[in-house]
């Protein structure tokens, strides 16, 4: 599974707003619901209740929510650089300004694992995270993603 073919330029945005952890998480699942022909409610109440159990800011001034859902199909990821993203705890108490939010079938965890470990291989390697906090337009994020994606 290479991780660019779930990366949709049409999920990827660059606001420079304020956001507060549910405004995005219900403005990212209503975006994601419309491209896949889904109930965006079910997607936002699947991100909250996996966010329940522990925070996904996982610090650097990213956040990766994710979750999984019977029957979903292919995994679809999207992409925000945001200014702050106000109210989203953090192993290391940085705003998030970086957030991959995906959604994955519940019937294959492992393909779910493996988008966390490459898109945490992704915000490891030097400057990539700077670089997406510079980004200015949707294009420019998208294309550095890809860029990073073909490291992988």
């Amino acid at each position: 599974m290479e991780l660019k073919e779930n990366i949709y330029p049409e999920l990827i945005f660059v606001e420079e707003k304020e956001f507060d952890r549910n405004e995005l998480f219900d403005f990212l699942t209503k975006k994601i619901g419309k491209l896949k022909k889904w109930d965006h409610k079910k997607l936002l109440d699947a991100i909250n209740r996996r966010e329940k159990k522990l925070t996904t800011g996982i610090g650097l001034n990213v956040a990766i929510p994710h979750a999984r859902i019977e029957k979903w199909g292919n995994t679809v990821i999207s992409c925000m650089r945001a200014k702050n993203i106000k109210n989203y705890p953090t192993m290391d108490n940085s705003p998030v300004q970086i957030v991959f939010l995906f959604i994955s079938d519940r019937n294959n965890p492992c393909e779910h694992v493996n988008i966390i470990s490459k898109i945490s291989y992704i915000i490891a390697e030097d400057n990539n995270i700077e670089i997406l906090k510079a980004a200015k337009t949707k294009n420019e994020l998208y294309n550095s993603i890809i860029e990073m994606c073909e490291t992988l």
